[in-house]
C-alpha cells in the first residue's frame, strides 16, 4: 500500500466508527475499523502466495470441486460448511464476510476458543499430555497447547481429512498427515498477533504460514 492508500483506508475506518456510534448497521458486511500495512495473509513464502499443490493434492481438489458443481447424489457431495457441520480449525478463524466473532478463554488447564460461525467450541489442553492415538480423526483435529514466553503455541494433528485452509473451510482438502502450528501473542490490550504454519506434504509442495492481527471491534455484540 502507498501512504495515500493507507490514509484513505484510515479515513474510511473513522467513518465506520462514526456510523457505529450513531447506531448504524455497520456489521452487515463486517468491515473492519483498523488497518495494517500487511498486504497478504500469507507471510511465508515471501511472495505472499500459497505454494502449489502436489499432483495428488490437485487431483483431490479437482474431484472435490467437480462433485460440488454437479447435482449432488448424496449429502456428502456438499461441503461441511454447506451442511453447517464445521469450517475446520483454520477456516474458523480466517476472516470472511460475516460471523467473524470469537471468544478466547483461559483456565489453568485449557484454552477455549468459541467461534461465532457454526458456534463451534475448540478446547486446547495445556497439560502436556500426548496427542490421542493416530487412528482417531476429528473435524477440528487434536490440539495441544503450550506457552513459549508470552506466546501460546498450539499444535494440531489427527485431522479427519475433509477440512481445508480457505474461506469457511473450503479449498483444497487437507489430509490426515497435516500438522498445524498456531501462535497467539498478545501484543496490546486490543491486539493478538496470530499465525499458523501449515504442513501437509500430501497436498502442498511446501509448508506455508498465514498471519494477521486479531482485534476487538467497537460495539460488536
Amino acid at each position: 500500500q502507498t501512504d495515500e492508500e493507507f490514509a484513505e483506508r484510515q479515513r474510511g475506518n473513522d467513518a465506520q466508527v462514526a456510523r457505529l456510534r450513531e447506531g448504524g448497521t455497520a456489521f452487515l458486511a463486517e468491515r473492519g475499523v483498523r488497518s495494517f500495512r500487511q498486504t497478504s495473509l500469507v507471510v511465508d513464502p515471501a511472495d505472499g502466495r500459497i505454494p502449489p499443490l502436489t499432483a495428488e493434492g490437485q487431483k483431490r481438489t479437482d474431484e472435490t470441486q467437480a462433485r460440488r458443481r454437479s447435482r449432488p447424489s448424496s449429502w456428502e457431495d456438499r461441503s461441511l460448511y454447506d451442511r453447517c457441520l464445521t469450517r475446520g480449525p483454520i477456516g474458523s478463524i480466517l476472516p470472511v464476510i460475516y460471523g467473524n466473532g470469537l471468544e478466547i478463554h483461559q483456565t489453568p488447564n485449557d484454552v477455549v476458543i468459541r467461534y461465532e460461525m457454526i458456534h463451534e467450541t475448540r478446547i486446547i489442553p495445556l497439560d502436556a499430555k500426548p496427542h490421542v492415538n493416530e487412528a482417531i480423526k476429528m473435524y477440528m483435529g487434536d490440539a495441544r497447547g503450550r506457552f513459549e514466553g508470552e506466546t501460546l503455541v498450539v499444535e494440531t494433528q489427527n485431522l479427519i481429512g475433509k477440512t481445508a485452509i480457505g474461506l469457511n473451510g473450503n479449498g483444497p482438502p487437507l489430509t490426515p498427515s497435516t500438522i498445524l502450528i498456531e501462535r497467539f501473542t498478545r501484543v496490546a490490550d486490543d491486539r493478538i498477533d496470530y499465525s499458523v504454519t501449515v504442513t501437509d506434504p500430501e497436498t502442498y509442495t511446501a509448508p506455508f504460514t498465514i498471519a494477521f492481527p486479531i482485534t476487538p471491534q467497537p460495539e460488536y455484540v
